[in-house]
């Protein structure tokens, strides 16, 4: 049992259907792309992080003094030293 509807055919009022939004494949896909990277930050900032060590990595050779990069060092020992202190014995 439902009451009849008070609205006169064809006003604005009435329900009109409307067609559904056409998406392109390539809008889901962005939108995709988009909720991952929002979700699962640890995508684009692991490589980050691995990055900025490799960096650090580099810039801690680059201390090394002229030195150290050309004479060849005798033990494994030497060059701990050179890596942790930056200069040799």
């Amino acid at each position: 049992m439902s009451t009849p509807s008070n609205t006169v055919p064809g006003s604005p009022l009435e329900s009109q259907a409307t067609a559904p939004a056409v998406i392109t494949a390539s809008r889901r896909m962005y939108w995709s792309v988009r909720r991952e990277l929002w979700e699962h930050r640890s995508i684009y900032i692991a490589p980050l992080a691995a990055a900025a060590v490799s960096l650090l990595g580099f810039l801690t050779g680059l201390t090394l003094s002229a030195r150290h990069r050309h004479e060849p060092l005798d033990t494994p020992y030497e060059f701990a030293a050179v890596l942790i202190m930056g200069t040799g014995f």
